[in-house]
């Protein structure tokens, strides 16, 4: 990258095929790689020094830095935004403490790979580059460098620099585009948790009867996943009807419930839901009643008939593209949606991702 006359370039910045950032270029250090589990760091190179991150589901666990042979691990305590506030390694324990806007000054340098809401400082300049590189926040300025691709008329709000809506303390953005309140998302992952504990200490017959019952649901085979948001949890599991027909999409292969064979795309899905919806991420289970019975067919954009043909004839057909399985309004009836539990048995196995796959080969 070219400079002016008198400017020193400190560092460049590369992105992978996802628009995430993959790596920093240093004029007085060894390049920086990042690695991600789906959207989130979990490992970080420079030279004969690594990190790599311990998560469960969204809560950070661990840190462990590897230099050479000397291998140093920190237990991390966190708060319900993931902003990291102690470290225990082996001989102390560290205090970090933040503004509401994430402004922090720690003793001995920066300890932790990930600091305020779960989020990495860039290691020149501190500011916080949310959405794996897509937007720079500034937490002395306490606003965003760039505008907000959804302001002011969507949900970035009417200021385009702002930072959480002016709400730091009870709202978070991950991406860097629009933020939600976590304790609104809290709340309902956590009303979902008892809706399901209630049901199974009350109703375990029809709860088992669901899941994997000798009964109805034994008809039933599970072969895809739905990706969507807990704005639409209550819909989704109490039966298909026409307003599931994909009208938050672009209908690509026309009206119809969307589903997929590939847990990570769900997931993807979900997340972009999510983001649409300011809500949470939900992945879904797709049961279908005597699914032996349907037929796959091709898309095809001439053909209007799907529905009639099922109605007219009693054979049930789906679409399948690829990895994808789209459901058209006159099998709903023989449709079930139950919300994604890796405990529960029967499950489909989870296909590689394609992209993965040639990522790694």
């Amino acid at each position: 990258m070219p400079t002016t006359s008198g400017q020193t370039l400190l560092c460049s910045y590369r992105y992978d095929p996802l628009d995430r950032l993959d790596s920093y270029a240093q004029a007085s250090a060894p390049n920086l790689l990042r690695f991600y589990c789906k959207s989130r760091l979990v490992t970080q190179i420079q030279g004969a020094m690594g990190h790599s991150i311990v998560r469960h589901d969204y809560y950070l666990l661990a840190q462990q830095q590897r230099h050479n042979l000397q291998i140093d691990t920190r237990l991390l305590a966190t708060d319900q935004q993931c902003s990291v506030l102690r470290a225990l390694d082996a001989k102390q324990t560290h205090s970090l403490v933040y503004t509401p806007y994430g402004q922090s000054l720690p003793a001995n340098g920066i300890f932790s790979l990930l600091m305020f809401n779960g989020e990495q400082p860039d290691p020149q300049t501190g500011h916080y580059l949310l959405g794996n590189g897509y937007r720079v926040f500034n937490p002395v300025l306490m606003r965003f460098h760039g505008p907000d691709s959804l302001s002011p008329f969507g949900k970035g709000g009417l200021n385009a620099y702002a930072y959480c809506l002016g709400d730091p303390v009870n709202r978070v953005d991950p991406t860097g585009n629009a933020s939600f309140n976590l304790n609104i998302a809290n709340k309902m992952l956590s009303w979902l948790s008892r809706a399901r504990k209630t049901i199974i200490a009350k109703n375990p017959e029809t709860f088992q009867k669901l899941i994997s019952g000798p009964a109805e649901m034994s008809q039933f085979k599970h072969v895809s996943y739905h990706g969507s948001s807990t704005k639409h949890a209550p819909s989704l599991t109490q039966g298909l009807d026409r307003q599931h027909s994909g009208k938050n999409g672009n209908q690509a292969l026309g009206p119809g419930f969307y589903t997929t064979d590939v847990l990570d795309i769900a997931k993807r899905h979900a997340d972009i839901a999510a983001r649409n919806d300011n809500s949470t991420p939900v992945v879904f289970n797709v049961y279908v009643k005597d699914f032996h019975t349907f037929k796959p067919i091709k898309y095809d954009a001439n053909d209007h008939t799907i529905n009639g043909r099922i109605i007219m004839t009693g054979k049930p057909e789906y679409i399948q593209e690829g990895h994808t399985l789209l459901f058209p309004i006159g099998v709903y009836n023989k449709i079930k949606v139950q919300p994604f539990d890796n405990s529960v048995p029967g499950r489909l196995q989870p296909k590689p991702d394609p992209y993965q796959i040639r990522k790694t080969t």
